[in-house]
């Protein structure tokens, strides 16, 4: 495993544990991503939530993906 797959699952696991703090009826899992690019991505999370940006890699977009989502939910951590 490299560097960037290492980090990406260990942010995303924070971030799996961040969502569920703060919205314990959410199901992380059912959220997605999909390349659209070489490095850009798209996440679609729960209540038709939708981002667009950049990531090493599935697991950075997903946790991207949830930070932007807490950011609209009003959750500054």
């Amino acid at each position: 495993m490299n560097i960037n797959t290492a980090f990406g699952n260990e942010i995303l696991k924070q971030t799996h544990k961040l969502v569920k703090q703060h919205f314990p009826s959410i199901k992380v899992r059912e959220a997605w991503v999909y390349k659209t690019d070489r490095q850009s991505w798209e996440f679609h999370g729960p209540d038709n939530f939708y981002w667009y940006g950049r990531a090493s890699g599935a697991c950075e977009a997903r946790a991207n993906g949830w930070f932007a989502y807490l950011r609209k939910m009003g959750v500054e951590e």
